[in-house]
């Protein structure tokens, strides 16, 4: 009887990410803002010239990395803009970015200024760069920024309400991100094509980790600075397939969907499906829930289904006889 494999030579990367794209796409650019954090430490001008010889490796590092996560972000979003109507889009990407650049990252790094003074350990955790990232460099990267800063508050009680609205205004960003794509790209936005491209970033990110292992072979909690190591660790079911009866009303999942999340609904069967977020699992199926059409596809946000804080996935087969049947993503 052949052996499970040695746990080193699976890579965790491809195997995480297996079924979800947007997990990946965490992960990738977790990583890259990392780099960037570690070549470009919060230092004057005038002090950068003694700045450690790490930079050449991560440098290294960083040269690498990028190419591999621009496509996959490109393929990402341009799949994700094809998935469906997604709900509540108003803003362009241009104007969500111009906001970033002057209020919204005054009014976060304000936010972080009343609970962790500047210059302090906790603060330089969370803006080493200051604004600059968020006021200067590509499109992707201020993207990139975004979400960085929403990892490293990561679970600091005393940061949660500033999290949720950095959360908010990054999905804004993704959204308008995806939408432009569509309309400038030649891609196909084809599911094969994000698939390719996350095995290539899942490769290209062992072959990282291969090489922080030596670099911090003496300390190797510090891969942790880098990689998201519990993302990797713990991840939960994101695909559910069934069928429903025909009336029947069946609870999906029971979880807290983040800020980002998208769910995608395919009605597979040959009857319409309803669909929503409820407060208690046994609740009743609301009037103005989201409808599925046999045979059709909807990428939605959470908060076209229910109450933002609602756990409760139902689904509801609108055909009193036959047998339904769907596909729900997280994505």
């Amino acid at each position: 009887m052949a052996s499970r494999p040695w746990i080193f030579l699976i890579n965790p990367f491809i195997v995480a990410t297996n079924t979800s794209y947007s997990l990946m796409k965490q992960i990738g650019n977790y990583t890259l803002a990392a780099i960037n954090a570690k070549l470009q430490p919060s230092l004057p001008d005038s002090a950068k010239a003694t700045a450690p010889p790490e930079a050449d490796f991560f440098a290294g590092l960083l040269a690498t990395l990028q190419p591999p996560v621009q496509t996959y972000d490109d393929a990402y979003t341009a799949w994700l803009s094809k998935q469906g109507s997604v709900k509540g889009q108003t803003k362009t990407l241009t104007m969500l970015l111009d906001d970033l650049s002057s209020n919204q990252i005054q009014e976060w790094d304000l936010a972080i200024q009343n609970v962790y003074r500047q210059n302090t350990p906790q603060y330089i955790a969370l803006l080493p760069q200051h604004r600059k990232p968020f006021q200067q460099g590509t499109q992707q990267s201020k993207i990139t920024a975004v979400g960085a800063l929403s990892l490293a508050i990561g679970t600091d009680a005393k940061l949660q309400d500033l999290k949720a609205d950095v959360d908010t205004f990054q999905n804004a960003l993704v959204l308008a991100n995806a939408s432009q794509k569509d309309g400038k790209s030649n891609k196909s936005g084809s599911s094969a094509e994000v698939e390719a491209d996350r095995i290539v970033l899942g490769i290209v990110l062992y072959g990282i980790l291969g090489q922080l292992m030596d670099y911090y072979k003496e300390t190797p909690e510090m891969i942790a600075t880098v990689i998201l190591v519990d993302a990797l660790r713990t991840h939960e079911q994101t695909v559910f397939s069934q069928d429903v009866n025909g009336g029947q009303t069946k609870l999906v999942f029971t979880r807290t969907l983040e800020d980002g999340d998208q769910l995608k609904i395919t009605g597979r069967g040959h009857t319409a499906l309803q669909v929503a977020l409820v407060h208690e699992k046994n609740d009743a199926m609301p009037a103005d829930a989201f409808t599925v059409q046999a045979g059709e596809e909807e990428l939605v946000l959470p908060d076209a289904l229910g109450a933002k804080g609602n756990r409760y996935l139902i689904i509801k087969n609108l055909s009193a006889t036959e047998k339904g049947a769907f596909t729900i993503e997280i994505v």
